[in-house]
């Protein structure tokens, strides 16, 4: 039992400080998304996807994909109750990104 202890007792010190560690870095993770907003990330990473996807699977120019993700966005902004510019705008920006990165890859940068 000794041995055991011996084996265990570090291996707990190990993990809770592994764990505070991660609760003290996700603190300020929280308070960028509260600030951002998880709509509006949502809205990004949707742009990122489509724009991705997109760069993947057809022979579109960049400002041709950016154009067919900002007209969905358009679209489903119109379905919406409220109409978001900062919905469009972050949809905007995670496409962009991709595009971005994208650019990056094919000019061997990244």
């Amino acid at each position: 039992m000794k041995k055991l202890m011996k084996k265990c007792v570090p291996a707990l010190m190990a993990g809770s400080v592994l764990l505070s560690s991660t609760c003290a870095f996700a603190s300020p993770l929280q308070t960028i998304q509260d600030r951002i907003g998880t709509d509006k990330i949502a809205h990004a990473g949707v742009g990122y996807f489509v724009s991705d996807v997109l760069d993947r699977t057809t022979k579109l120019t960049p400002l041709e994909r950016l154009g067919v993700v900002m007209g969905l966005e358009v679209a489903k902004e119109s379905t919406d109750a409220e109409w978001s510019n900062k919905d469009v705008a972050a949809t905007a920006l995670g496409a962009l990104a991709q595009i971005g990165i994208s650019q990056l890859q094919v000019h061997g940068k990244f």
